[in-house]
């Protein structure tokens, strides 16, 4: 039986260390998505920790309210036309 995909939801501090609670986070649900579906680039491991880190940075640097990273397996889009 094939494990259920696992869904990021983590707050992110705005003290701190907030980058390495994301990146933790995030390493953590993609070790655990693993189980469900072995990544089809695992080198991209890094680029997309990087990637987290920049995006909490920026909350983090142009919001004043809290900060949540959440994510999962699969992308949904909204587009109006």
């Amino acid at each position: 039986m094939v494990p259920p995909a696992p869904f990021l939801d983590q707050s992110v501090p705005r003290t701190g260390e907030p980058t390495s609670t994301a990146r933790d986070a995030t390493r953590d649900f993609l070790r655990h998505a693993t189980l469900a579906r072995p990544p089809a680039r695992p080198e991209y491991l890094d680029a997309v920790l990087l990637i987290v880190a920049e995006l909490v940075t920026n909350a983090i640097r142009h919001t004043n309210g809290p900060a949540t990273l959440r994510g999962g397996r699969t992308i949904h889009a909204h587009a109006p036309w």
